[in-house]
């Protein structure tokens, strides 16, 4: 697993009350991409770890480019991850309360591109 540890210079943001609304804003993208752990599972694909750039909260993100059409895939090969230097559009899954959030929504409704680093 390729680990990218998070830049020293941008702390995680503080944990901050807001409701939920999908909204975006060009420094959501550049508050992750310096303050994200990316890995590259085992299984296959890309996980993104960090701190919402709008609400403040832990989350995860797992990207992978493989659509599973059954239950079983056919081959039991490791998917492959999102190409290196790659956008890959970004929602907030955190598990915190936010209100008006819809049922069984996760997250504050932010969500960002960001690039993908080295494979």
């Amino acid at each position: 697993m390729t680990v990218i540890p998070p830049s020293p210079d941008h702390p995680p943001a503080a944990p901050r009350a807001v409701g939920y609304e999908e909204v975006t804003d060009p420094d959501f993208r550049a508050h992750a991409e310096a303050t994200f752990h990316q890995d590259r599972p085992l299984r296959g694909g890309l996980l993104l770890r960090g701190h919402c750039p709008r609400c403040g909260h832990y989350m995860t993100y797992y990207a992978t480019n493989v659509v599973v059409r059954g239950l079983l895939p056919p081959r039991r090969t490791r998917p492959p991850a999102p190409t290196a230097g790659s956008d890959l559009t970004v929602i907030c899954t955190c598990e915190e309360s936010h209100a008006g959030r819809p049922e069984s929504y996760h997250g504050c409704g932010a969500y960002w591109l960001h690039q993908t680093g080295p494979a």
